[in-house]
């Protein structure tokens, strides 16, 4: 399955810096643009295929008729070795969520993996550059791994390929 790239991991890394328990939070607020909202939402299911690893949850958010919308929000999974999985991605408007890791089995779908990763790419260099990061303290860069997956099922066209990270390739419908 694959990771978050090297330079999104290390952003991520900074953003998530002295988070290390379930509700911890901050805000990174440094320039004209949009604030980040980090938080350490929990941790994967024990019984799961991520076993107890850390969920940190990314964001921007504005408000609008009073009511707080996520532009977006996405939810990653940090395994030991320090590389990074994109879990969800939302936004209030349009309405949209996918989530790309069951983290209760380890189903995935390789497609959503892969887009939230590219995603994810562009969007930590953008945090860092405009909330300008270089000059928080930097942490070591995480070993990036790239899990291997089994050849995506072909599908019909209203459904897509999912996987299952200890029985291999499962067919469902698209959510």
């Amino acid at each position: 399955m694959k990771t978050l790239s090297k330079t999104a991991a290390k952003t991520l890394d900074i953003l998530t810096d002295c988070l290390n328990n379930p509700g911890d939070s901050k805000k990174i607020d440094t320039s004209s643009y949009m604030a980040v909202h980090v938080e350490c939402i929990g941790n994967a299911p024990e019984a799961g295929p991520f076993k107890g690893s850390p969920l940190f949850s990314v964001a921007h958010y504005f408000m609008q008729n009073g009511d707080m919308c996520c532009d977006p929000d996405m939810v990653f999974v940090r395994v030991n070795s320090g590389a990074y999985f994109p879990v969800s991605f939302q936004q209030a408007i349009p309405p949209v969520f996918q989530e790309a890791i069951d983290l209760r089995d380890g189903r995935y779908f390789p497609g959503r993996v892969r887009d939230l990763c590219s995603f994810s790419t562009t969007w930590m260099r953008n945090i860092k550059d405009q909330q300008d990061l270089r000059a928080v303290k930097k942490t070591p860069a995480p070993v990036v791994e790239t899990v291997e997956a089994p050849a995506p099922v072909e599908a019909p066209a209203q459904s897509e390929s999912v996987f299952h990270l200890s029985t291999g390739p499962q067919l469902s419908l698209a959510l």
